[in-house]
């Protein structure tokens, strides 16, 4: 299968971030995603210093891809 930066584009637009209301896409926290064979890196730019919650979006866009890309 072939991955495409669209398809986990909308796959975190389903991850809302913490204490903001809006999901990874609208409210800018996703920086940056590249794509290379059945390898993804997404850049995150979280505004909360705390470790938990930056540990959890982690999480959460791992599942969000496995989920919802690796159909």
């Amino acid at each position: 299968m072939q991955l495409k930066k669209k398809d986990i584009s909308k796959a975190l637009e389903s991850i809302s971030v913490s204490g903001e209301g809006q999901n990874m896409i609208e409210s800018g926290v996703v920086k940056n995603i590249m794509v290379f064979n059945d390898e993804v890196i997404v850049d995150l730019t979280l505004s909360t210093p705390a470790m938990h919650i930056k540990k959890r979006a982690e999480v959460d866009v791992i599942k969000a891809i496995h989920d919802l890309v690796y159909e």
